[in-house]
């Protein structure tokens, strides 16, 4: 389990105390899904989950302006995080089968970034800072154990793309 993922073990603990929180779990038993929060500063947030079987974990944490976010994720022991501070980020997360691991952090403006994995065993990572990066990740097949991450730190329009099949 990687750095990022015990985060979000610990986030799940706090997510109670902090505005502009969506969480999930096992939502193929029954919806957990907690109404966001906002305070007078934060607005225009827009999170969605999905989760289908098992033990799939996801929390998005959104703190700024005209934030949005999505998890997908599919089934077995699948999780997920998205933190967003500052504004108008956009963050993806799709996963498929198995135990994949993904996580967004975004600091500052205009961030975009996706990850999209597919079966078994992968974690991937995505960190960016400053305005207007861009940066995704894709995880094709089950023979890709090896975690990916980007950071980047960005002055406007980085790009940053992953892609192993």
């Amino acid at each position: 389990m990687t750095n990022t993922m015990c985060f979000t073990k610990k986030m799940l603990c706090l997510c109670l105390l902090v505005p502009g929180i969506a969480m999930a779990k096992d939502l193929t038993e029954h919806s957990e899904l907690l109404p966001q929060a906002h305070t007078s500063a934060d607005f225009g947030q827009l999170s969605t989950i999905s989760q289908y079987g098992y033990g799939n974990d996801a929390l998005i944490v959104q703190l700024g302006q005209y934030n949005t976010a999505s998890i997908n994720q599919h089934g077995l022991s699948n999780l997920a995080m998205v933190s967003q501070r500052g504004s108008q980020h956009e963050a993806r997360i799709l996963q498929g089968g198995g135990y994949l691991e993904a996580s967004i952090i975004q600091n500052g403006k205009g961030h975009e970034a996706g990850i999209t994995q597919q079966g078994y065993g992968k974690e991937a990572a995505i960190t960016q800072h400053g305005i207007y990066g861009q940066a995704s990740i894709q995880q094709l097949g089950n023979s890709h154990a090896s975690p990916v991450a980007i950071t980047q730190f960005s002055r406007g329009r980085a790009s940053v793309q992953v892609i192993q099949h």
